[in-house]
C-alpha cells in the first residue's frame, strides 16, 4: 500500500468514501469541490489517500493549518475515512501517522479534530492512537 498526495483520478473513490462516511453527493459535486480546494493555495488544505497495490484507493485524510489567538498552531484534521470493508487493518493508523509526520515537520503543536458522538469506533481508534477527548460540544451552523 502507498499513502499519496490525492491526485484528480481520484474523485470517484473519494466521493465514494465520503458517502461511506455520511455526506452523501454526486461525483460532479465532489468533483468541484476538490477543483475548488486544488485552486486555493490560500488555505493550506493537504489530502492524501492510501492506494492499494491493485490502484483501487482504501482511504483518505484531508487537514489544514489551524492558527488561533487562542492555542499555537495546531493541525486541523478535516476527515479521515476507511473504506468499510477495509477497516481495522491500519490502513486508518497510517493515514493518521502521516498527518501527524507532516504536523511535526511543520511545526505544529499537535493535531486536533472533531467526531460526531455516534461515531463511538472512531474515538476508540482515537483514543487508542493517544488522542484525548477533551469535551463534548454544540456544532454550531449558519448556511448562506
Amino acid at each position: 500500500m502507498e499513502i499519496r498526495e490525492m491526485q484528480q483520478q481520484d474523485e470517484q473513490s473519494i466521493n465514494r468514501l465520503l458517502n461511506q462516511l455520511g455526506y452523501p453527493m454526486t461525483v460532479e459535486e465532489t468533483a468541484s469541490r476538490l477543483t475548488k480546494i486544488k485552486k486555493d493555495k490560500t488555505n493550506g488544505t493537504t489530502i492524501i489517500v492510501a492506494e492499494a497495490s491493485n490502484g483501487e484507493i482504501l482511504g483518505f485524510a484531508q487537514w489544514l493549518v489551524l492558527d488561533s489567538l487562542l492555542f499555537e498552531p495546531l493541525t486541523y484534521l478535516i476527515a479521515l475515512v476507511v473504506d468499510e470493508n477495509s477497516r481495522s487493518k491500519g490502513i486508518g493508523s497510517q493515514l493518521l501517522q502521516r498527518v501527524e509526520e507532516w504536523s511535526k515537520d511543520h511545526g505544529m503543536d499537535g493535531v486536533i479534530l472533531h467526531s460526531g458522538v455516534e461515531r463511538h469506533k472512531a474515538h476508540c481508534f482515537y483514543e487508542k492512537s493517544g488522542y484525548q477527548i477533551r469535551k463534548e460540544q454544540k456544532n454550531i451552523l449558519k448556511l448562506f
